[in-house]
C-alpha cells in the first residue's frame, strides 16, 4: 500500500485565528498534513457525485408524486411544504455527500446524502486555501470550487427574483460549530451583494408576514431569504408550530427558505432502499429496511436520522459487531447498508472524502481523518492536495 499522507509546513494558525475560527484551532482539529489525490481520483469522485445526485432527484421527484411517504412519517404539513417547494424548483444551496474509497483502487460507494445541513464548511472553502497558501508549493492545487459556485447561485437568485429585496438571515440553534459555518454562508452571500445577518433561532422573529429580527433601538428587519443550519427533523419533531409558521409563509411567498422542504427527504437514510431498488449503479450501496437481507454479508445498521457518527453499528458477516457508536437519535427507525471500507494508512487512519454539490453540482471535496472505523466527532479535518 502506498501512502497518500505527507507531512505539511504548519498549520496556518495566525490566519484561520484572523478569520474568527480559533474555535477549530482548540479543538485540536486540524492537522499540518495532507492526502495526495490523483487527477483521475478526483475526476471519479466528481463524475460519480454528479450522476449520484440526479439519482437522488429521479428518486425525490417518485416518493414526492406517488406519495410514498411509509417509512419518512413527515408530519402533513411537512409533506405540503416539500410538495410545495419541489413543484418550486427552490434552489437546493449545498449539500454534500459522504462516500468510501476511491482512493489506491477502492471503487467509490455513496454512504449518504448530508443534504439539509451540511456543515464543514470553514474547512473547506477557508482553511484548504489557507494551508495551500501556508505551505507556498505550486504544485499544491486542490478541487475546491465551492465559495465560487455559491457566489454565482445567490448572484443568481438575486436575478430571479428581483421583487423580493437582497436580504438574507443566516440562522442555527448557536452550537458553535454551526454558527462558524453560518460565517462562511454570511460572507460568501455579501460577497454576492445580499444584505446578509445571522442570529441564533432563539432570536428569530417570526410573524404572519414574514421572518424579522429586532434590535435594541426598537427598530426591526424583514428578511425575504432564510437559510438555517436547524435540521428540518428538528423543526418536524421538536418545533411543530414553527414548522406551521413557515408553512404559512412558504405559501404565501413571504420568506424564500433554503435549504428547502425538499431536502428533508434527501436527508432521511429511508431513502437509500429507494435508491437500491431503482438503480442498480455501482456506486450504489445494497440498501434496506431489513437486517435479513443481509445473510452472510456485512452490513451498518443506521438510523434515518442521525449525525455525527452517532447511532452506529458495524457487524461483520457472521453476525458479530465490529464497531457501534451510541447517540442522541435512537427513537428513529433504522436501514440497513452493506459494509463498504474506507481508505487506510499506513498507520491504520480511515479517511472518509465528503464531496460538496452547489445548486445540483459538484463543487469540491473534504476529507475527514479518523482512528475508528466510524467516522464520529473524533475525527479530524486534512486538506487534500492533488498530484502533478
Amino acid at each position: 500500500m502506498v501512502d497518500r499522507v505527507i507531512k505539511l509546513k504548519q498549520i496556518p494558525k495566525k490566519n484561520i485565528t484572523r478569520g474568527g475560527f480559533e474555535w477549530y484551532l482548540e479543538q485540536e482539529y486540524i492537522v499540518p498534513e495532507a492526502i495526495i489525490l490523483e487527477p483521475e481520483e478526483i475526476d471519479n469522485f466528481v463524475s460519480i457525485a454528479d450522476e449520484a445526485y440526479e439519482l437522488y432527484s429521479e428518486v425525490t421527484n417518485r416518493i414526492i408524486n406517488e406519495a410514498e411517504w411509509d417509512h419518512f412519517e413527515f408530519p402533513v404539513a411537512m409533506r405540503e411544504m416539500i410538495q410545495h417547494s419541489w413543484d418550486r424548483k427552490d434552489v437546493h444551496l449545498i449539500a454534500r455527500f459522504d462516500l468510501s474509497g476511491g482512493i489506491e483502487g477502492l471503487p467509490v460507494k455513496v454512504f449518504e446524502l448530508n443534504a439539509d445541513t451540511p456543515t464543514m464548511l470553514p474547512e473547506t472553502v477557508v482553511f484548504q486555501n489557507l494551508f495551500k497558501n501556508e505551505n507556498r508549493n505550486p504544485s499544491h492545487n486542490h478541487y475546491n470550487d465551492v465559495r465560487i459556485d455559491l457566489v454565482e447561485t445567490f448572484l443568481r437568485l438575486l436575478k430571479d427574483f428581483p421583487q423580493r429585496t437582497n436580504t438574507l438571515l443566516v440562522t442555527s440553534l448557536g452550537h458553535e460549530e454551526d454558527v462558524l459555518n453560518a460565517q462562511v454562508i454570511v460572507e460568501i452571500a455579501k460577497e454576492a451583494g445580499f444584505n446578509a445577518v445571522y442570529a441564533d433561532l432563539e432570536d428569530v422573529v417570526f410573524e404572519d408576514d414574514g421572518v424579522y429580527l429586532d434590535f435594541d433601538d426598537n427598530s426591526d428587519q424583514k428578511f425575504d431569504y432564510l437559510y438555517k443550519i436547524v435540521p428540518w427533523e428538528f423543526i418536524m419533531y421538536e418545533e411543530p408550530e414553527l414548522l406551521e409558521i413557515l408553512r404559512d409563509l412558504q405559501f404565501r411567498d413571504k420568506v424564500y427558505i433554503m435549504n428547502p422542504a425538499y431536502t428533508a427527504i434527501m436527508q432521511s437514510k429511508a431513502i437509500l432502499p429507494y435508491l437500491y431498488a431503482n438503480f442498480k449503479d455501482d456506486f450504489i450501496l445494497k440498501s434496506t429496511f431489513s437486517k435479513n437481507d443481509f445473510e452472510g454479508e456485512s452490513y451498518v445498521k443506521k438510523v434515518i436520522f442521525g449525525r455525527l457518527g452517532e447511532n452506529i453499528k458495524i457487524v461483520d458477516k457472521y453476525g458479530s459487531k465490529i464497531a457501534q457508536t451510541d447517540g442522541d437519535y435512537g427513537e428513529f427507525k433504522n436501514i440497513y447498508q452493506a459494509f463498504s471500507p474506507l481508505y487506510q494508512d499506513t498507520e491504520g487512519n480511515y479517511y472518509q472524502p465528503g464531496i460538496y454539490i452547489v445548486d445540483g453540482k459538484s463543487a469540491g471535496i473534504s476529507f475527514r481523518r479518523c482512528e475508528n472505523i466510524i467516522v464520529d466527532e473524533d475525527s479530524e479535518f486534512i486538506p487534500h492536495f492533488i498530484a502533478e
